[in-house]
């Protein structure tokens, strides 16, 4: 049966008034973004994410994730109502900021504050969240979008310091890989810590060898996946057990090391171009020290090309300090 112009002009009207109810009602805390059309009509400013709350029991885990501490400080990026910053306050005792472009979430979100009685710890900012200066912050908790996420990305290495705990709801980083990830009914949380950068090419000298036990230590990265070699004079041994966590670095020497016949085992603390910390062997403690030319970092967001270009420059760089 053909349809009369007047009822196609009824079902267009209709589906406007639907599509608009929409609009200024966003779903409930059971709602997800994954499966949300919503559609900004109001003269709000253009939201690159739009609002939906991150359900209580999300906001309980994502905090327990990061292991949220009373030294703690919070950076929510798209904060909505605060609960997240408010929750954190209130629970932990931290300090919170919260950031959101929409001016009708920061009002309700000073507005929770003051419910819980939190406003002398956190803050909320009527912001662009790609203008914020992050360099303060210990945690991040994001619930934002995939396209968004991978546009923060690199600010969130340029500003945050090596340490600083990443959490998200529902949406990943990309080829950044998570440090973990936790599934609950419908929901999915991604936990990463920042990775110093450790890449490049690193030189010391072993603990007595009176400028006999120089090496050369080539450590190549990606986020916080990393692997390398460790050169003395012609020996030229693979890195083992490799692991990195904030500035802590790890690795193990199995064999191949003139002088040592025992395995021997490395942590560090890694500030800037400088490693400082222990090696044992047996019952053997040592400090150690390592010194990086900086001209070898790679930077740890680039694209995959330019770093195999990197990493082939790095390896081409001798153990003895020249080209």
């Amino acid at each position: 049966m053909k349809r009369k112009p007047f009822q196609l002009l009824f079902a267009a009207v209709l589906l406007t008034a639907l599509l608009s109810v929409a609009a200024v009602h966003p779903p409930d805390d059971r709602g997800t973004m994954r499966n949300l059309l919503y559609t900004d009509t109001s003269e709000r400013p253009a939201l690159d994410v739009p609002y939906v709350p991150t359900p209580h029991e999300v906001v309980e885990a994502m905090l327990g994730i990061a292991e949220v501490g009373e030294r703690d400080v919070l950076y929510d990026l798209g904060c909505g109502d605060g609960r997240i910053v408010v929750s954190a306050a209130q629970k932990f005792g931290i300090r919170g900021i919260g950031v959101d472009l929409d001016p009708e979430r920061i009002k309700e979100s000073n507005e929770n504050a003051r419910n819980a009685k939190v406003t002398g710890r956190v803050q909320f900012f009527q912001r662009d969240l790609f203008t914020i200066d992050l360099s303060g912050a210990s945690v991040v908790t994001l619930y934002l979008l995939p396209s968004v996420n991978l546009k923060l990305r690199p600010k969130l290495f340029r500003e945050l310091r090596p340490g600083t705990r990443v959490v998200s709801h529902d949406f990943d980083m990309g080829n950044w890989q998570p440090d973990r990830k936790v599934t609950m009914e419908n929901h999915t949380i991604y936990f990463w810590v920042v990775p110093a950068n450790v890449s490049g090419v690193w030189r010391g000298d072993f603990p007595g060898g009176k400028g006999k036990g120089k090496y050369t230590l080539r450590i190549h990265q990606q986020f916080q996946k990393i692997s390398g070699t460790l050169a003395v004079g012609e020996a030229k041994v693979p890195l083992s057990n490799m692991e990195l966590k904030g500035n802590s670095l790890r690795f193990t020497i199995a064999q191949g090391i003139p002088g040592m016949s025992a395995p021997v085992g490395f942590d560090g603390f890694v500030e800037g171009n400088s490693i400082q910390g222990r090696m044992e062997s047996g019952d053997k403690k040592r400090k150690w020290t390592a010194v990086r030319d900086g001209s070898t970092m790679v930077p740890l967001d680039i694209p995959d090309g330019q770093m195999q270009t990197a990493l082939r420059r790095n390896d081409g760089i001798k153990a003895g300090g020249g080209e």
